[in-house]
């Protein structure tokens, strides 16, 4: 087989092909989206094969998602954690065949053929980054049943993987199962923890897309579970009925939450946020009535400060930095926004101890140094500024 495949190649695949006889010679078990990587659009087929972006077409979209995230690092592919990349299975003639059939039909786009190939490819090697490029080319050309299939088998491989979870849900409504998907989405609320409010989120957007009467059906669905008071579901329907631009509705679901929950920081913001919209003398009372309950909230204190910056309340903004400072000496938002406090209100020696904690601490770094240098020049520090 090796022989007689390798003579029939072009070159660039023929490179690819020496690249896989030496490692294999070498005794060495080698994940097979290494091929892929090799076959992906920046790897040797570009000079032989034309590119995706020069014949557009409707199964374009598909092939370069997939090509993009096979060839992507782990952990990159939105399904994908970085345990993907082990190999659970040897690299056998059967499996690299599939692997790079499913290669050269993304290069030919043709879809059809590629999902075929890779979901032989994933039943022979149970590989997750391999599974999830398949689900994302069975949902575009709309093989639902498949996309539901495969979803399901990587979330019995990886269970606490959301993006999984919601890619079948987004194959059971395409494909008709609405009752499915809302069971689907209804188990990932449960099975969180409060702090993965994005994933809440993200439901609660997968929800609003639909059309009627999908989204009607799922959010019956959802309202239902709620009766039962957990604060999780809860919490999911006011995002729910956020994107839905319900105000009230929100407003009454989130001060559920915050009865059942009451130091939870993210409904704490986001009530914080609403009546600073609302009601902005109101704003110094909530926010005193919830850091009373709960201190440590780091996260409410900045967005406090912000709305007192915007009120002009600049020294206890500045207050509200230090506490945060106080409880997380290196919380980054938090240095370098009191740096940029105590600069504006001249307070130039700790701005400068502040900027420069900053720009070794803190994703600001680069613009800590900025704003540190220009305060250098100002106060005629140019060798230190330069």
């Amino acid at each position: 087989i090796r022989v007689d495949m390798k003579s029939s190649l072009k070159p660039a695949y023929r490179h690819v092909w020496t690249v896989l006889e030496n490692t294999v010679r070498a005794g060495l078990a080698i994940p097979v989206l290494v091929v892929l990587s090799a076959c992906a659009p920046n790897g040797p087929l570009t000079s032989t094969e034309p590119s995706l972006d020069e014949q557009p077409d409707s199964s374009a979209p598909a092939v370069r998602a997939m090509e993009v995230s096979i060839a992507n690092s782990p952990g990159d592919s939105p399904m994908e954690p970085a345990s993907a990349m082990e190999p659970v299975t040897e690299l056998t003639s059967e499996l690299l065949y599939d692997v790079l059939v499913a290669a050269v039909a993304s290069q030919r786009k043709q879809p059809e053929v590629a999902l075929d190939a890779l979901e032989r490819a994933v039943y022979l090697s149970r590989d997750r980054r391999l599974n999830a490029n398949a689900i994302e080319l069975a949902l575009h050309i709309k093989d639902y049943a498949r996309a539901i299939e495969l979803s399901e088998l990587l979330l019995e491989q990886d269970p606490d993987n959301f993006r999984v979870a919601l890619a079948l849900a987004t194959a059971q409504i395409r494909g008709g199962a609405v009752d499915d998907a809302a069971d689907t989405l209804l188990d990932l609320v449960r099975g969180l923890e409060k702090d993965r409010e994005p994933v809440m989120q993200e439901i609660a957007s997968l929800i609003a897309r639909q059309k009627q009467p999908a989204r009607n059906q799922l959010r019956q669905k959802l309202d239902d579970a709620t009766q039962s008071n957990d604060p999780l579901l809860v919490f999911t329907s006011a995002l729910l009925a956020s994107r839905m631009e319900e105000p009230e509705r929100f407003r009454a679901l989130l001060e559920d939450v915050l009865v059942d929950e009451p130091t939870w920081e993210t409904a704490a913001i986001l009530k914080l946020t609403d009546i600073a919209d609302r009601e902005r003398d109101q704003v110094d009372q909530w926010a005193s009535e919830y850091l009373r309950l709960n201190p440590e909230a780091e996260r409410f204190r900045v967005q406090y400060a912000r709305l007192l910056i915007q009120d002009d309340r600049l020294e206890e903004a500045l207050e509200e930095f230090n506490a945060v400072l106080n409880i997380n000496p290196d919380a980054r938002e938090a240095l370098f926004a009191a740096a940029v406090v105590n600069q504006d209100l001249e307070q130039e020696e700790d701005a400068e101890t502040l900027f420069r904690r900053s720009i070794t601490s803190s994703d600001n770094g680069d613009q800590a140094r900025l704003y540190l240098a220009q305060m250098l020049i100002e106060q005629d520090r140019v060798v230190e500024a330069s």
